[in-house]
């Protein structure tokens, strides 16, 4: 009886990443990097073109829009179709504070960030550190690796700064349940779990796309 391979059977997600070659294109000359290949082999194979590139000024608002929600300087969006430098142009979009603050809020809604936590005390929550503290995250380009153990455990890395404790508000974003000392043991056992339910789910749909 043949071994049977479980791996087989799961979704794409799970598999390990695999060297894609090339595939063949009939314009040789269109494609600018990997990306453009698949692309343009995917437009002849249903007997498409690329359209023409766009004039500088079009591509320099689609470049500042898609980078920090913006529209680009008046002294690139209005004036005249010229050439533009747009290595330079792509190195001032991100070093603008906008990048964060454009591209953080993707991340935010991950966290499910609020101004206001569902709470059964009348304490203010100030959700808006943690906020601020993704969007210098994305401005000053962590790493993925320390952007996750800073929202995770801060607290317990031995180099971690005091202005990094903000991170901590990922898992202090859950909402907070009504808890006092007159309840029963049991109801305050089960709203923690509850809490820390939430909490759970929230890392699972966050960082691994799955709910736990």
């Amino acid at each position: 009886m043949a071994e049977e391979n479980p791996s087989k059977d799961l979704p794409w997600a799970f598999h390990p990443l695999r060297e894609q070659p090339l595939p063949e294109v009939k314009n040789t000359t269109w494609a600018k990097n990997r990306i453009d290949h698949f692309i343009l082999a995917e437009l002849e194979k249903n007997g498409l073109s690329p359209a023409p590139e766009a004039d500088p000024r079009t591509l320099a608002r689609r470049m500042s829009f898609d980078l920090i929600g913006l529209p680009p300087a008046a002294k690139i969006g209005g004036s005249p179709p010229t050439p533009i430098d747009y290595q330079s142009l792509i190195d001032e979009l991100l070093a603008s504070p906008h990048y964060g603050e454009r591209w953080a809020r993707h991340w935010l809604d991950l966290a499910r960030y609020a101004d206001v936590t569902e709470s059964w005390s009348d304490a203010k929550s100030p959700a808006w550190l943690y906020r601020d503290w993704v969007i210098a995250a994305f401005n000053r380009d962590l790493s993925y690796d320390r952007f996750v153990i800073h929202q995770l455990a801060n607290d317990l890395l031995p180099d971690s700064h005091p202005e990094d404790n903000a991170a901590l508000g990922f898992i202090g974003l859950s909402p907070s349940y009504w808890k006092e000392l007159q309840l029963p043991p049991e109801i305050i056992s089960v709203t923690v779990a509850e809490e820390w339910e939430e909490r759970m789910d929230a890392f699972g749909r966050t960082f691994l796309g799955l709910t736990l």
